[in-house]
């Protein structure tokens, strides 16, 4: 056998194993979803501010209820009263922090205390930690049993609104009087981008040039 043929036959053999290789370990098989291995659950929750009788609720305090509810609240907020003065009273407060009146039920309380509540949605994931092999050793190329579980978990604390990964919001109206602006200038011949202040300026710093 010459030296030609036995190196085409090295060759040869050394491309039968690598094929092997692949396709125990590297097929479509092997392949991960992080979706569905660590799937991302969205479900309801009752939020509650509760008012002890006597005290009052912090502006901070009603400023976060309020906006938890206008960022991922579903259905109304419920107002609940020793009083109907006191739970109007409330509400008026809410109105102020941006929650739509419309979206606002007053009612009486069980005790003495003050109630405040709506449906939230949250979203949460799998926790994440699962090493069961050593991940320094890679031979067989394959994803790890923690692979995606962090994307997944940092994305489900992330969300502003949970809500958005089930079902994605309405388009809201087009911005017509902008469209005009730039039809009008576009006619003209003239420049169509907005103009940018100098805070917006792309500048790049120079101290390394020094």
């Amino acid at each position: 056998m010459s030296k030609q043929h036995l190196l085409r036959g090295v060759a040869l053999m050394g491309a039968l194993v690598l094929a092997s290789c692949a396709s125990m370990w590297n097929g479509p098989d092997s392949e991960v979803d992080p979706e569905v291995a660590y799937p991302i659950v969205v479900g309801p929750h009752m939020e509650t501010l509760s008012i002890p009788s006597g005290t009052g609720a912090s502006s901070a305090d009603l400023a976060g209820f309020a906006s938890g509810f206008n960022a991922s609240g579903n259905g109304s907020v419920t107002v609940s009263a020793p009083s109907p003065e006191m739970a109007t009273a409330y509400a008026d407060r809410l109105v102020t922090l941006g929650v739509p009146r419309g979206r606002i039920v007053i009612g009486p309380s069980q005790g003495g205390a003050v109630q405040l509540s709506y449906v939230g949605y949250g979203a949460s994931s799998p926790p994440c930690g699962n090493w069961p092999a050593n991940i320094a050793f890679t031979e067989t190329n394959l994803p790890t049993a923690n692979f995606g579980c962090a994307t997944q978990h940092n994305l489900a604390a992330m969300v502003a609104d949970p809500r958005d990964l089930v079902t994605p919001q309405p388009m809201t109206p087009p911005d017509t009087e902008r469209r005009m602006t730039v039809i009008d200038k576009w006619r003209r011949g003239e420049p169509t981008a907005a103009q940018k202040t100098p805070e917006q300026s792309g500048h790049v710093s120079d101290v390394a040039q020094h």
